[in-house]
């Protein structure tokens, strides 16, 4: 319709070369039949677009994937109608999984080494890889829908919420190991440097930034994050502080960096302490599994069954024999047998004293966890705070209106200190001429 009006302003006029007809669109009978062909065509189109929705209906009933469904590492077979693991980019997706995984890799670091083995991947594609399900043999279709549109409007896709996704399981496609998957799913949790926005329970920025405790500190109330600053005109007493608290009723205001590093440093002393009972645990779980691996005593007996049974049998055929009035086959076949059964009855003698000779030995275990409890020691021997040592063991410090603190560690232990503990670490560090400590905006004696 847009292309008539703009026809009939210019004057033209149309000659159709599909059925040689000349096109006045000043004249009634040419509009009728413009008209007449637009209908026609616009119930085309929507019964074109029923038939592929029943399709798609049959295709996710069947659960039935298409060429649509692959992605890097699989291949169409177009004659079969098959979807098929492409071995050679199948090695890729292994490797960049590994790399992510057993080297703390990074997307721009895999990219780097895959150009360097002639793959060209983006970061965006091996960030995709790392996420995708498929690896694991679990498709998914029915993901979008569509709108169709008619005249001016334009057919649009719609994507659909996961939960009407349909999953289509299927192991002989699996190219990765699902335990290998999960440690990368885990990884790129930790890893994420984007958060969720000002009006989640949780805020952080965007920017982790380089300061010591840079986007780790929130307010418990309204969820906004504490930022850099210093306390005093000469830039030598640093604090971190919220701009805002237009949301809180009984808001905290700022709280010193050296305060925290104390804090934070207790914390992480007493978190270190409580692994020398983890590892006690492991090492009763270690012995035990040790244990059980080298007991060979429910093996050994069954052998001396067997053992007794067979040599049952040969006492019974060396009766037979002797019993006499058998024929000469006969008889070789039984000297046959009785030869059989005594090999067996020498490899049972063997298996039985090679179990037997094998000993509990549980002392390299011992020399294991002896290294750990020494690697513990020296991480508890640590005098200062750094951003490295709060990006690896602090998840977020949670500032309480009534000055209490939450420091939430990456294994998920809460540690509180409440605020007691905070005044009896400023009387401690009186003589600081920086001891600033939680307060309120407005009312600490510090200018700005």
């Amino acid at each position: 319709l847009q292309l008539t009006s703009l026809l009939i302003e210019h004057n033209a006029t149309v000659l159709t070369l599909e059925d040689g007809q000349t096109h006045d669109f000043e004249d009634m009978g040419t509009e009728l039949l413009h008209s007449l062909s637009f209908a026609i065509d616009a119930q085309y189109v929507k019964r074109q677009s029923i038939n592929g929705r029943k399709t798609q209906e049959l295709r996710c009933k069947r659960k039935e994937l298409s060429a649509k469904d692959i992605s890097f590492g699989y291949k169409w077979i177009k004659d079969k109608k098959v979807i098929q693991i492409d071995d050679d980019k199948a090695d890729y997706v292994n490797f960049i999984f590994e790399e992510y995984v057993y080297r703390s890799g990074i997307p721009s670091g895999i990219k780097r080494k895959l150009d360097k083995m002639g793959l060209s991947l983006s970061e965006r594609t091996i960030t995709n890889i790392l996420q995708d399900e498929r690896y694991i043999g679990n498709f998914y279709i029915n993901k979008r829908t569509s709108k169709l549109g008619t005249g001016k409007s334009k057919s649009i896709r719609i994507p659909l919420p996961k939960e009407q996704w349909i999953l289509v399981e299927r192991p002989d496609l699996q190219i990765i190991d699902n335990d290998l998957f999960d440690m990368a799913q885990r990884i790129r949790k930790n890893r994420q440097t984007i958060y969720a926005k000002p009006d989640k329970d949780i805020v952080r920025s965007n920017f982790q930034g380089t300061h010591t405790f840079s986007g780790k500190i929130f307010c418990s109330c309204c969820g906004k994050p504490f930022h850099f600053d210093y306390a005093d005109r000469k830039k030598k007493i640093p604090v971190y502080r919220i701009k805002s608290h237009s949301d809180c009723a009984d808001p905290a205001g700022r709280i010193g960096e050296k305060e925290l590093e104390l804090i934070t440093q207790k914390a992480l002393q007493e978190a270190i302490e409580s692994q020398g009972q983890i590892c006690e645990q492991l090492e009763q779980v270690l012995f035990e599994c040790l244990e059980a691996s080298q007991n060979h005593t429910g093996t050994i007996d069954q052998k001396k069954k067997q053992k007794v049974t067979k040599e049952n049998q040969i006492d019974s055929l060396i009766e037979t024999l002797s019993e006499g009035g058998l024929s000469d086959a006969a008889k070789n076949r039984i000297k046959s047998k009785i030869n059989a059964i005594e090999d067996d009855i020498a490899e049972l003698n063997d298996s039985i004293q090679e179990m037997e000779a094998i000993k509990f030995d549980s002392s390299y275990i011992q020399d294991k966890i002896k290294s750990i409890h020494n690697a513990i020691s020296e991480l508890r021997k640590f005098s200062n705070i750094n951003r490295e040592r709060v990006l690896n063991y602090i998840d977020r410090i949670i500032i309480h209106g009534n000055n209490d603190i939450d420091i939430i560690l990456k294994s998920g232990k809460t540690i509180t200190i409440t605020q007691e503990v905070i005044e009896m670490q400023h009387r401690n560090n009186s003589n600081r001429e920086d001891k600033i400590g939680v307060g309120k905006l407005g009312i600490q004696g510090v200018p700005y």
